[in-house]
């Protein structure tokens, strides 16, 4: 039989609980949710394990109000441990109030131990603490009660190896787990929690990029008032109405309810309560002076992509060489934008010149556009090196 005490189910065993974790130097934590049919996730449970190898769960379905955690996120003194932390912070954020400090990403701590930065937690289980997890609970519905046997196993198991995976792969790091703490910073910032603008979310549709001015106008109003709409009915952006729709409507660019292609979802089914902010919003757009300016990547003449391709060359072989993944240093846009950057004699700006990055390979890759150093192949490691 499991152990009562190990459900927190009532606001007055949480705040025991919460006052319990402010004793303790470390809490490994996960959540567990349903967000296929709103809005905002609805969080059914959050998992937490302490050093002593306990596991307790926190039936978010029971208890409604949060903020006895607020502290334990809020506290310096107390490390939290997160696998794959970005969905999961964001979550206790919003079901906390509180911005959360002092995180340890086992997924990021992967990627500076040799590991890859995207490796799933049952893998880096099984690779590093000899456990195979199983599987079979990922789409369950976790606001159904009462939880099975086999969810309060899964649920457990996504907690209760992380302190042996974070000491493995804090030996493994050395001197690197400075560079996660920096890295990991980025949490710490109230500023990482903020949502995209309304108007700002025609930028994630597929496709815009082939909209002319006045259709871009179009589109980010309608975007807004889809991001609105979806909000208020906490209902997904696709069920209110789909980027295809949208983008049609912005290629189409009706000027009559006759003439509009909706289709399905809410705007399709409600037409009669829609047309009209439709077709304010399209007439909105069209009489706009401004019109938004997309985020695109900067042109490279010849010798800047011959440089980029010496630059990817170095950032993979120096990766390799010294056991960090490449994806958690940089992208090949973000070595496009350094470029760019370095032509304008705004290099020192780019974020590759700051932080953990500039040591281990921003200053190189500078010298290196700059003419002061060049790349060779290694006879002996068959990796390129900098002469």
């Amino acid at each position: 039989m499991r152990n009562e005490q190990m459900m927190i189910d009532d606001s007055t065993k949480l705040e025991v609980f919460a006052e319990r974790l402010l004793g303790e130097s470390a809490v490994a934590l996960d959540t567990e949710f349903v967000w296929e049919r709103t809005f905002y996730p609805r969080l059914g449970l959050i998992q937490a394990a302490i050093e002593s190898g306990e596991c307790f769960l926190i039936d978010t379905v029971a208890i409604r109000d949060l903020s006895p955690l607020a502290a334990v996120m809020a506290s310096q003194s107390v490390t939290k441990i997160f696998h794959d932390a970005c969905q999961d912070l964001i979550i206790l954020k919003a079901a906390t109030g509180q911005v959360p400090c002092n995180i340890f990403d086992t997924q990021a701590a992967a990627g500076f131990a040799s590991l890859s930065a995207t490796i799933s937690l049952r893998d880096l289980v099984d690779d590093t603490q000899g456990v195979k997890l199983a599987k079979g609970e990922t789409r369950t519905n976790w606001l159904r009660r009462p939880l099975t046997d086999k969810q309060i196993s899964y649920a457990e198991n996504d907690v209760r190896y992380l302190f042996g995976v974070r000491d493995f792969l804090t030996d493994r790091m050395g001197d690197r787990r400075a560079w996660l703490d920096d890295e990991m910073k980025k949490f710490d910032q109230s500023s990482f929690y903020e949502p995209l603008e309304p108007r700002d979310m025609f930028r994630r549709i597929k496709g815009i990029g082939r909209l002319d001015g006045p259709q871009l106008a179009v589109i980010q109003e309608l975007a807004a008032l889809r991001e609105e709409d979806a909000q208020k009915r906490d209902r997904p952006r696709g069920h209110i109405a789909t980027d295809d729709q949208l983008m049609a409507l912005a290629k189409d660019l009706p000027r009559s309810t006759k003439a509009m292609r909706i289709g399905s979802g809410v705007w399709g089914k409600e037409r009669n309560r829609y047309n009209e902010p439709i077709l304010n919003a399209i007439t909105a757009g069209l009489a706009r002076e401004d019109r938004p300016e997309m985020n695109t990547r900067p042109r490279l003449n010849s010798k800047q992509e011959a440089q980029l391709d010496i630059c990817l060359g170095y950032l993979k072989g120096h990766c390799l060489a010294e056991g960090i993944d490449s994806r958690i240093v940089c992208t090949r846009n973000e070595l496009t934008e350094l470029i760019a950057a370095n032509r304008q004699g705004e290099a020192h700006s780019h974020p590759l010149l700051g932080g953990w990055r500039s040591s281990f390979i921003g200053q190189n890759l500078l010298s290196i556009l700059q003419g002061k150093k060049s790349l060779h192949l290694d006879p002996k490691t068959k990796l390129p090196r900098l002469q």
